[in-house]
């Protein structure tokens, strides 16, 4: 008998009390040896290890410090990532319908998990995080533009990919012109600040405006000198974000 199967109570139970004591080094070490021995097994010692964690864990500060270390992009990992993430979610979702100051994380979390949800092919789940993200980042930019606006932006674009990936391209394009337009008062004001957002909104409004042949409307448009004056310079620099690029990026999680 292997000796890592002879004993799986005493172990989880030496697992428990190291991550008490070093948490982030723990998920760190069990995350590297997943990857270097694992190789899709999801019977390996390291994945159960971390399933189980994921499981018990209510503090979502911790939860989200393991999430943080899971990899962007992972095979091995990308189950365990959105089951992270949507144990986030969930913990995030009770702690917000009492306490309000929550829900600029829930979003976050809302959004995190779309990205997992995508990365395993779910695009229907996907899809719907990402309808909850942009209504409750739509709900905090009517409270507070300033703030929120951008975070409304990013949820909008995010939301139109899941549309695209589910064949949507009509409604996709909605989304990312929304998204552009939303983001465009802030873009024009700080540009550097938030170009690197804008680059694949507009890069993935061109491609989806592309499919549906659309493209000459959305190269004559100017979502930037619509959504707010400026002068010449602003109007030359927020054309230029929406040229159509070589390659679209992808978009940063909010």
């Amino acid at each position: 008998m292997n000796e890592d199967r002879r004993f799986p109570r005493v172990q989880t139970e030496i697992m428990e009390r190291a991550w008490q004591r070093a948490d982030r080094k723990v998920a760190a070490t069990l995350i590297r040896t997943a990857q270097d021995y694992a190789q899709g097994d999801a019977n390996q010692r390291s994945v159960v290890w971390l399933r189980h964690l994921i499981d018990q864990i209510d503090d979502f500060v911790a939860l989200m410090a393991l999430a943080d270390q899971l990899p962007e992009h992972t095979l091995a990992l990308r189950e365990l990532a959105a089951l992270a993430n949507g144990r986030i979610k969930d913990v995030l979702t009770e702690l917000a319908a009492s306490e309000p100051d929550f829900l600029p994380l829930l979003a976050t979390a809302r959004n995190n998990l779309t990205t997992r949800l995508s990365a395993l092919g779910r695009r229907e789940p996907a899809l719907a995080a990402a309808e909850e993200a942009a209504a409750l980042c739509r709900e905090l930019a009517a409270q507070q533009p300033e703030v929120f606006r951008s975070n409304l932006a990013v949820a909008l674009a995010v939301k139109g990919n899941c549309l695209d990936a589910l064949g949507r391209a009509a409604d996709a394009l909605a989304a990312n012109v929304e998204a552009i337009a939303t983001l465009s008062p802030v873009f024009v004001e700080q540009p550097a600040a938030f170009g690197h957002w804008m680059a694949p909104m507009s890069g993935n409004t061109w491609n989806v405006a592309s499919v549906l042949d659309e493209s000459r409307t959305w190269s004559d448009w100017d979502p930037p000198s619509q959504s707010c004056k400026m002068n010449k310079c602003q109007q030359r620099r927020a054309r230029m974000s929406i040229e159509p690029p070589q390659q679209s990026g992808c978009l940063p999680r909010i």
